[in-house]
């Protein structure tokens, strides 16, 4: 088969606007797609180059049927494979959690009202109220837990 048809069967199976990508599969799918294939067509193209000269009518056919064949079993793979970690990264790490809630402790000890210690380490840090709040409910659980080897 010419070397231009082979690239073409070859991108038509890679390429995410093909009816393997279009049809019911999400970015993270599409992604896995492309990078098995690319995996598994350099094989492929070897063979490709190898066999008889298509018709246009069937090469036509073979870029359609090839994307529809492969779009199920990409799918299967796709479930095998674990989620990627989610969730949005902490502003403030454990260590500044605590730090933090040893601030506002202090400040709470010098007299300071408890809400406005809490705004004063907010704006200290460049987070919001609701996470410095989070962080002391987790430093006062994490100061009261007892633990061994740990002084209070």
């Amino acid at each position: 088969m010419k070397r231009k048809n082979t690239e073409l069967i070859i991108n038509a199976l890679i390429d995410p606007s093909m009816p393997i990508a279009s049809k019911g599969l999400s970015k993270k799918e599409a992604v896995v797609q492309k990078t098995i294939l690319s995996k598994m067509l350099g094989p492929l193209y070897s063979q490709f180059l190898k066999a008889p000269e298509l018709s246009p009518e069937q090469l036509e056919q073979i870029k359609v049927e090839i994307p529809i064949e492969l779009r199920g079993v990409l799918k299967e793979l796709a479930r095998t494979l674990p989620h990627s970690p989610g969730g949005r990264p902490r502003k403030l790490t454990t260590e500044e959690s605590r730090k933090s809630g040893q601030i506002i402790d202090d400040l709470v000890y010098k007299g300071v009202d408890r809400s406005i210690a809490l705004r004063q380490v907010a704006n200290k840090k460049g987070v919001s109220l609701r996470t410095v709040q989070r962080a002391y409910g987790n430093y006062r659980a994490w100061k009261l837990s007892p633990k061994l080897g740990r002084k209070r």
